[in-house]
C-alpha cells in the first residue's frame, strides 16, 4: 500500500515535470517569434527547477543524510543547496557552450559528462567511507566535523552536469538566443536551490528535534547522536556505491 502511494506520487511528479518542461519550450518558441513573455518564461523556468529537483538525483538524499547526522545551522543547509544547484547547472552550461549538447546520448552522459559523473560517484563513496570510519573511531562529537564539510559534500554531488540545463540551453539556441537561455537556466537553478535547500533544512530540523527531545550530556543523548552520525555516514556510503553501480 505504502509503495503504491510512493509510486503514484513519483509518477505525478514526472508528469508535472514533463508538462512544465513543455511549457518552457513553448515560451521559448513564442519569444523567438516575437511574442511571448520573458517574465512568464522565467516563472515557468523557476517552477521547472523546483519540480526537476524532486526527480531522482540532485543529491537530495545525500544532503539530507549528511545533515541528519551532525549539528548544523539553518543557513548551512541553504548554503550547501546553493553550491549544489550552482555546480549542477554551471557544469552543464559550460559543457553546452564549449562542446554542445553531445555530452549526453540517449539520456546517458558521454565524454566529459561521463567523467564528471564518475568523479561524483567516486567522491561520494569515498566521503561516505571516510565519514563512517571517522564516526566509528572517534567519540568526540564536538571536534569531529569541519565547518566546511558541507561544501565538500556539495562539490561531490553538484559537479554532476544537469541534463535538463543542456536541453533548455539547446532549445534556447534554436528558438531564441544565448542570453535568454542563460537567464532561464539561472532562474531554473534558483528553483533547484529552493527544493534542495528545503530538503537539507528538514534534515537539520529533524536532527535538532531529536537532540532537544533528550537531556543533554546523558548516555541516551550521546548514544542517539552517535547513532544518527553512523547512520548518516552509512547512507552516504550506500548512495555512493549505488551511484558507482550506474557507471558500469
Amino acid at each position: 500500500m505504502g509503495f503504491d502511494i510512493i509510486t503514484s506520487i513519483g509518477q505525478q511528479v514526472l508528469e508535472l515535470h514533463r508538462h512544465i518542461h513543455s511549457s518552457v519550450a513553448a515560451e521559448l518558441k513564442s519569444l523567438a517569434s516575437g511574442g511571448g513573455s520573458l517574465l512568464l518564461a522565467c516563472a515557468t523556468a523557476f517552477a521547472l527547477g523546483t519540480v526537476h529537483a524532486l526527480t531522482p538525483g540532485h543529491g537530495k538524499a545525500i544532503l539530507f543524510a549528511y545533515f541528519l547526522g551532525r549539528k548544523a545551522r539553518p543557513w548551512t543547509g541553504v548554503s550547501a543547496a546553493a553550491q549544489v544547484a550552482g555546480l549542477h547547472v554551471g557544469t552543464a552550461t559550460i559543457l553546452v557552450i564549449s562542446i554542445g549538447a553531445a555530452s549526453y546520448a540517449f539520456g546517458r552522459p558521454t565524454g566529459a559528462a561521463f567523467m564528471l559523473k564518475s568523479f561524483s560517484a567516486v567522491a561520494v563513496t569515498a566521503m561516505g567511507a571516510w565519514y563512517l570510519w571517522r564516526s566509528l573511531r572517534s567519540r568526540d562529537l564536538d571536534v569531529r566535523w569541519s565547518a566546511h564539510d558541507h561544501s565538500k559534500v556539495a562539490l561531490a554531488v553538484g559537479v554532476l552536469p544537469c541534463p535538463l540545463t543542456m536541453l533548455i540551453l539547446s532549445a534556447a539556441f534554436s528558438y531564441a538566443s544565448l542570453g535568454v537561455g542563460l537567464l532561464l537556466v539561472a532562474v531554473m537553478g534558483l528553483g533547484i536551490l529552493a527544493t534542495i535547500g528545503a530538503v537539507g533544512s528538514i534534515g537539520i530540523a529533524l536532527q535538532r528535534l531529536i537532540a532537544v527531545s533528550l537531556t543533554p550530556a546523558t548516555d541516551r543523548y550521546m548514544l542517539a547522536l552517535r547513532f544518527l552520525e553512523i547512520g548518516s555516514a552509512t547512507i552516504i556510503l550506500a548512495l555512493g556505491i549505488s551511484a558507482l553501480g550506474t557507471i558500469w
